[in-house]
């Protein structure tokens, strides 16, 4: 196992701790709604919002969002029910990934699940801010630095 996977254990182990069980049943559950018509609203506001910051970064060319993309796809674009298959392939391999992980030691991952459980940890593992008063809490500090 090569020092990236191994800090990609570690971060899964210390962000998820003893529920990667129900993490694994969350997961297989978004993949099984996924089938469906439309992907869970959780996934659908993560996956919009970093659509709209990656298009932000363009020098050159109109700023267009997922939202507009769904109705007029830019050539080689896929469709949505093509991006909501390639979303579920990777929360699979990321559940397969955090299943091997709740069996304990140290997995030699393939390189879908390592990028699946690197999805999982983003989707899933992400700190939910404290509103306290109508008044968001400081962020908790990051100690990860991959």
């Amino acid at each position: 196992m090569d020092r990236r996977q191994q800090q990609l254990v570690q971060r899964t182990r210390q962000v998820f701790g003893d529920r990667l069980d129900d993490v694994v049943a969350m997961v297989r559950q978004d993949r099984q709604e996924l089938r469906g018509w439309e992907e869970p609203g959780h996934l659908r506001a993560v996956l919009r919002r970093s659509a709209r910051q990656g298009n932000a970064g363009q020098a050159d060319g109109p700023v267009t969002t997922a939202v507009e993309t769904d109705f007029a796809r830019t050539a080689g674009e896929p469709d949505p029910g093509q991006q909501r298959e390639a979303l579920g392939q990777l929360l699979e391999a990321g559940a397969n990934g955090v299943e091997r992980l709740a069996r304990g030691g140290t997995p030699d991952l393939t390189p879908e699940e390592r990028l699946g459980l690197e999805c999982v940890v983003l989707l899933y593992g992400r700190p939910a801010l404290l509103v306290r008063d109508g008044r968001l809490a400081p962020v908790p500090a990051q100690s990860y630095s991959g």
